[in-house]
């Protein structure tokens, strides 16, 4: 900063909101990520166990797998090719959820019904896909391996990163950005 710090008022006014927070589901939900919300007030998320959840109020429902329901889900990486890992969830103009699946691909699943179609597998990736509201997303993936080496396991250990990223653009320049 040039100058004095700006003054606390506005959006930077000092409040106490969330110190009335409360927790929910504690012990049923296990690392969720990526939410998004509808207009009715439900919260989507997918968690490490490969499911897709809906939150509405204080009820947790849930949706889909991504993967096979094992009971193994979630308690290590190694099961996450089997059992799914959903790291983005969108919305798109239809209501419909669209999910980036690290391991099997892009999805759009009815948040009613859990059908879910398969959009974009998980070897295709990095290119854009047209959505209903003609705004593409672009499902990206970047994987590193690294092969961690002990006494006992010399297995490749994958660290994966998937976004979700809505494009848009302005009309004035046809510029496009997130």
């Amino acid at each position: 900063f040039k100058g004095p710090p700006p003054l606390l008022e506005g959006p930077l006014a000092v409040n106490t909101r969330l110190q009335n927070g409360r927790r929910l589901f504690t012990g049923q939900l296990h690392g969720p990520e990526s939410f998004t919300a509808d207009p009715e007030g439900n919260v989507y998320t997918g968690t490490v166990d490969g499911k897709l959840w809906r939150i509405h109020q204080e009820t947790l429902t849930l949706i889909t797998h991504m993967g096979q329901d094992l009971q193994e889900c979630g308690s290590r990486t190694d099961y996450e090719p089997v059992c799914g890992r959903p790291h983005g969830v969108r919305l798109d103009s239809g209501g419909q959820l669209i999910v980036a699946d690290s391991y099997f691909g892009l999805f759009s699943v009815d948040p009613q019904t859990g059908h879910k179609t398969l959009l974009l597998d998980s070897k295709t990736g990095n290119i854009p896909i047209p959505r209903l509201d003609t705004r593409p997303c672009y499902w990206t993936e970047t994987r590193l391996t690294l092969t961690l080496t002990s006494r006992l396991d010399t297995r490749p250990c994958y660290w994966t990163a998937t976004q979700l990223t809505d494009w848009t653009q302005d009309p004035a320049t046809g510029q496009q950005h997130c």
